[in-house]
C-alpha cells in the first residue's frame, strides 16, 4: 500500500514466498493461499493509514518488503505509522487449516529424535545430508546427527568446522573424518546445506554451490 506526499490511491500487494521459519527453535509452514484483496481509499494528509484486508478466515501477515522475513503486523488490518513519504506494504495470506503443528526448542538442550530409527549395516557407501539454517551464533550448534562415532553428524563449528563454519563428521571404513566448510553461515540469513559423502568423497555445498571437499575411505 502506498502513500505519496500528494492524494494517492493505496492498494495491497502479495508477498511471493511462502513462510516457513526455524528461528527460535520453532518450525510453522504454512500453505499460501490466493492474492487477498483491500478496499482502494484516497488520502491526502501526513496521518497513518489504516489498512483493512477483505478476505476470509485465512490468516494475514503484514510486511515492510516483499522479500522481509520479519514480521510488522498479524491479522486482517493494520494502522501504519505517520507516514511523510511514499511508502509500500506487503500482506501474504495463509490457511490457518493446512498445517498448525510446530515443534519450538529451548535453545539449550531440547531436540527431536526419530523413533526407532536405525542404519541396518555399517559400510553405507553414499550418504546426503541436507537441511536449512539460520543463526548469528557462531559456537557449537548439533544440526543433525546419527552419531559421529559411528555413523556421521552435521554441526556448527563443532569437530568439523571452524566458528560460523558448517562441521561434517563422518565414520568411515579408515576412521572418523571430521571436515568443515570454508564459509560461514552465521550471518542472521537463510542459507541451505548439504553435506555429501559418495565412495570415499566428502563435499559440502552452501547455497548450491560447492565449499569445501576431500576424500577419506
Amino acid at each position: 500500500m502506498k502513500k505519496n506526499s500528494t492524494c494517492s490511491r493505496s492498494h495491497v500487494q502479495k508477498t511471493d514466498f511462502t513462510f516457513c521459519t526455524f528461528g527460535a527453535g520453532s518450525c510453522i509452514s504454512r500453505a499460501q493461499c490466493t492474492q487477498p484483496t483491500a478496499d482502494d481509499s484516497l488520502n491526502c494528509d501526513f496521518v497513518p493509514f489504516f489498512l483493512d484486508v477483505n478476505g476470509g478466515g485465512a490468516l494475514h501477515y503484514w510486511y515492510d518488503s516483499p522479500t522481509s522475513d520479519s514480521l510488522i503486523a498479524v491479522g486482517a488490518n493494520y494502522t501504519t505509522p505517520t507516514l511523510t513519504a511514499s511508502d509500500s506494504f506487503f500482506i501474504a495470506e495463509y490457511d490457518t487449516g493446512t498445517t498448525t503443528t510446530a515443534l519450538r526448542f529451548d535453545g539449550a538442550s531440547d531436540y527431536a529424535a526419530i523413533s526407532s530409527y536405525w542404519y541396518a549395516s555399517s559400510g553405507i557407501p553414499e550418504l546426503t545430508v541436507e537441511t536449512w539454517v539460520r543463526t548469528s551464533d557462531s559456537t557449537t550448534q548439533i544440526i543433525a546427527s546419527f552419531d559421529r562415532s559411528e555413523y556421521w553428524r552435521v554441526e556448527i563449528d563443532g569437530d568439523g568446522g571452524g566458528p560460523g563454519q558448517i562441521g561434517f563428521d563422518i565414520n568411515t571404513n579408515v576412521g572418523i573424518e571430521d571436515f568443515g566448510s570454508v564459509s560461514r553461515v552465521d550471518d542472521g540469513n537463510w542459507h541451505h546445506v548439504a553435506c555429501v559423502y559418495d565412495n570415499g568423497a566428502i563435499r559440502i555445498y552452501i547455497d548450491g554451490v560447492l565449499d569445501a571437499s576431500t576424500t577419506r575411505g
